[in-house]
């Protein structure tokens, strides 16, 4: 017995379609099971390995961080400012820029290269003054913000995002 975990968004079914190709796709059973599996995937294209099942809710859970919230992200700046007087017709132009600029960045750059704002240059207080304000809005926002920015600046200093785990090489910092 086999299972296959393709790295995509599902969001639209026909665009993962026909995205597939080069789809990373982890994959974990028993060895007969798997090789079949990569086999399979591998002749639409898949990009397969083995995953262990103990790494499964990582693995998934980095696919849900850059797939995922993103969308929450716009949508969550989208309220904020419209909460703070914007024009509605200026909002969803505002975050496709921003959505369009940061994916051109990410790719051209990787992620450290990409990142701007308060937590990379360190500045500690406007980031302070801004979790301040959002928890006023919304506790759950102010605490993301919170846990983002000290992932921002540990990126912004370190080049990984990540702590290290005791006893654990440290991660690549290689662009991605």
């Amino acid at each position: 017995m086999a299972s296959a975990h393709p790295a995509l968004s599902f969001a639209d079914p026909a665009a993962a379609q026909a995205q597939f190709a080069g789809t990373a796709c982890a994959l974990e059973g028993d060895d007969p099971a798997v090789a079949q599996a990569e086999q399979a995937f591998g002749a639409i294209g898949g990009r397969c390995f083995r995953l262990q099942a103990a790494d499964k809710p990582l693995y998934h859970g980095a696919a849900v961080l850059v797939s995922n919230f993103p969308p929450v992200l716009a949508a969550a700046a989208a309220e904020l400012w419209q909460g703070c007087g914007m024009p509605l017709e200026l909002i969803a132009p505002l975050w496709q820029a921003f959505a369009k600029n940061v994916a051109d960045n990410l790719l051209r750059l990787g992620p450290a290269g990409a990142l701007t704002g308060p937590a990379a240059r360190g500045d500690s207080a406007v980031v302070q003054a801004e979790t301040t304000a959002m928890q006023a809005r919304d506790p759950a926002l102010a605490q993301a913000y919170a846990a983002l920015s000290t992932l921002a600046a540990r990126l912004a200093q370190q080049g990984v995002a990540l702590a290290p785990v005791d006893g654990a090489a440290p991660l690549s910092r290689a662009r991605t």
